[in-house]
């Protein structure tokens, strides 16, 4: 935000420029590890587990997504190189992984809310992966031309889709423990 309060259009040039390049390295990734994906028989086990009591369950899933959430906002520091490699390899893993438990239950196999819980943990990965971006994209768009974005903007908006990642990130898992609880 500007000094008088409104957005700059530079402000909306840079979040828009990051939204899109985490996009598409989530979306090539996630299709590319789709397609690579192979089925293995693993004698009936099962595909993920999670064990112990529900606080336990929720430790678990907090420390993967959240380990996960931090590498991808750590190219705030290293020029977007970790956020990159980072999304590309959460991605393929997504895809992967998704086209496994498809593969083994088909779409209608999955409980609705775990599509809730995946959509929220997997969008909140996405948010904090433009975090990552936004101070990468803005330095790319000061370079290309005349740009004014104020420096101060990049860590802001980044600390901002931080905040509102990580809290996607913790709802889908508070979420995806219940689904687990419901189930045993």
């Amino acid at each position: 935000m500007s000094t008088t309060g409104t957005t700059h259009p530079d402000e909306r040039l840079v979040t828009a420029t990051a939204v899109a390049a985490a996009v598409v390295i989530v979306v090539l990734g996630a299709t590319i590890g789709s397609l690579a994906f192979s089925e293995v028989s693993d004698e009936g086990g099962e595909l993920f587990t999670l064990d112990g009591t529900s606080e336990e369950v929720l430790v678990q899933i907090l420390a993967r997504n959240l380990s996960a959430a931090l590498l991808l906002f750590s190219g705030y520091v290293t020029f977007g190189l970790t956020t990159v490699l980072g999304l590309t390899m959460i991605s393929l893993y997504v895809g992967s992984s998704g086209q496994a438990i498809l593969s083994r239950t088909g779409a209608g196999g999955i409980d609705p809310l775990a599509w809730a819980y995946i959509a929220s943990e997997f969008g909140g990965l996405l948010v904090v992966g433009v975090a990552g971006l936004v101070p990468l994209c803005a330095t790319l768009l000061r370079w290309l031309g005349d740009r004014s974005v104020p420096r101060g903007f990049a860590t802001g908006r980044s600390l901002r889709l931080l905040a509102l990642g990580v809290a996607l990130i913790v709802t889908g898992a508070a979420v995806e423990t219940l689904v687990i609880a419901a189930t045993r």
